[in-house]
């Protein structure tokens, strides 16, 4: 049984198309197919000219045109203010809908196109059936604003919601932004802003793309959460109070823009109970960076414990009291190539736990900060151009150690007959090469292993390789300045 209670002025226009009969907002009954146009000359029952009724239909193909002028307002009943229910409905709207609850609730296929404004007071809009359950392929295009007191736009876990917020539009949320199941797709070149998740995914396979002009924030929460198989390509903002990104197992995440936690030390100082946050928490997938990725009280990027061997390029800034930290837990392995710049704010630029991890150093990379290897066997690779450039300390004297297991440091264009110097003080190496761009030195700790282009030496092998200096005092020498820091293990 369909019933339809609703809105707007009342303008009856006919169609010249087939089995499409038009319906007013004062008919309350369209039948399947039907449309309801609502324009601003209509006769409104409530006063300047707003409908205050609303739309509750049961009936599938139902098509709500709410044109320009027009408004529908259903904040004093506290009614929503259009519920279509039935499958593959849709509105269209140029004017005004206020929600006394929600805006508009409609079950599966539905679909709204926003050109005007929608507020609630509760939820924008809500997918959801008949049978009271989550509404699948529901579909959002948003030319203009969506403003709400609790989501913006709602289908729980519902599968298959795509969201296209375009360049100048809004979507506001004074609780989360967007949330939906399997399959989630958001297309930002506009703002979305929310107080807690901005776009909340309660599962796997979403796909997100925020363009050049897009803003994705939450100002007490997590930018964008997401479950395994995620995608996210960034060319804008993507900012969290708390992690700005987080994803699950097989995630990629493409930045070209800013993906940054903004917490700042003050706000952990004014309130004890909070804890410092990432810009990307992941348990594994592939990160290719040539923005930004910043968190300024936490990791940049923070590997949870994952399943797969992970994979980090960067020709941009990574940065964070730590840039690339692992869990203690996490037993997979992190493989970072580096042709941008990586940051530890706190002295460890790189801590890589417990996985077979690598990092290659391309043409250009700089590092600030030291790294820890951990267990395993690791390796340290220098490309074959990367002492083109005039190195001289590298990562500026910081420590680099292999841990615990077989680790290699790999020199791919440099002979065995480049090494200049090599200093050995309680176990710590000082090692002086010499390529196109000058001589560049090298501080390691638990490297068992260095391969050259022409030979593979072991330790042993690498210190005689060149006679020891004169004085041993020469490598204490080397040290001053460097503000060398004893080995760091983080316990995050």
């Amino acid at each position: 049984m369909k019933r339809l209670l609703m809105t707007t002025a009342i303008a009856v226009v006919s169609f010249s198309f087939p089995n499409l009969a038009l319906a007013d907002c004062d008919d309350l009954s369209p039948g399947g197919g039907d449309t309801v146009t609502c324009t601003a000359t209509d006769v409104f029952d409530g006063p300047d000219a707003v409908e205050t009724r609303f739309l509750d239909d049961g009936s599938k193909d139902v098509i709500v045109d709410v044109l320009s002028g027009a408004v529908i307002d259903t904040t004093a009943s506290g009614e929503d203010a259009i519920k279509l229910k039935d499958d593959n409905n849709r509105v269209n709207n140029a004017g005004t809908i206020n929600g006394g609850d929600e805006a508009i609730v409609g079950g599966d296929g539905l679909t709204v196109e926003n050109n005007g404004t929608i507020t609630a007071v509760d939820q924008g809009i809500v997918g959801e059936n008949e049978a009271d359950e989550d509404a699948d392929g529901v579909r959002v295009l948003n030319n203009g604003s969506i403003i709400t007191e609790d989501r913006a736009i709602n289908v729980g876990g519902g599968a298959g919601l795509f969201v296209e917020n375009n360049a100048g539009a809004l979507i506001q949320a004074g609780d989360e932004g967007i949330q939906g199941g399997d399959g989630l797709t958001v297309e930002n070149a506009g703002t979305i802003t929310a107080v807690k998740k901005t776009i909340d995914a309660n599962g796997e396979f979403v796909s997100i793309t925020n363009e050049a002009t897009g803003i994705i924030r939450s100002t007490t929460n997590e930018g964008i959460e997401a479950e395994d198989n995620a995608t996210i390509i960034n060319r804008g903002v993507i900012e969290g109070f708390d992690d700005a990104v987080q994803v699950g197992e097989g995630a990629y995440i493409e930045n070209y823009g800013t993906i940054e936690n903004t917490q700042t030390q003050a706000d952990l100082d004014a309130d004890p109970g909070l804890e410092a946050q990432d810009s990307i928490d992941i348990d594994s997938g592939t990160i290719y960076n040539e923005g930004t990725i910043r968190s300024t009280t936490n990791s940049a990027i923070d590997y949870d414990p994952g399943a797969a061997t992970s994979t980090i390029q960067n020709r941009g800034l990574i940065t964070g009291t730590i840039a690339v930290n692992t869990d203690d837990g996490d037993m997979a392995g992190q493989e970072i190539f580096n042709a941008g710049t990586l940051v530890g704010t706190e002295g460890l630029a790189l801590y890589l736990g417990q996985g077979t991890d690598k990092l290659v150093n391309l043409k250009g990379g700089e590092i600030v900060g030291g790294a820890d290897f951990g267990t395993a066997a690791d390796e340290l690779v220098f490309e074959v151009d990367y002492f083109d450039d005039n190195i001289g300390l590298f990562a500026g004297g910081a420590l680099f150690d292999g841990g615990d297991g077989l680790d290699t440091v790999s020199f791919l264009g440099l002979l065995s007959t480049d090494i200049v110097d090599v200093s050995l003080n309680n176990g710590e190496l000082l090692l002086s090469v010499l390529g196109n761009g000058g001589e560049a030195v090298l501080r390691l700790l638990s490297w068992e292993s260095f391969r050259f282009a022409d030979r593979t030496l072991d330790l042993d092998g690498l210190v005689a390789a060149v006679p020891l200096p004169a004085g041993m005092l020469l490598f204490g020498t080397a040290l001053v300045g460097l503000g060398v820091a004893s080995r760091q293990r983080n316990q995050a």
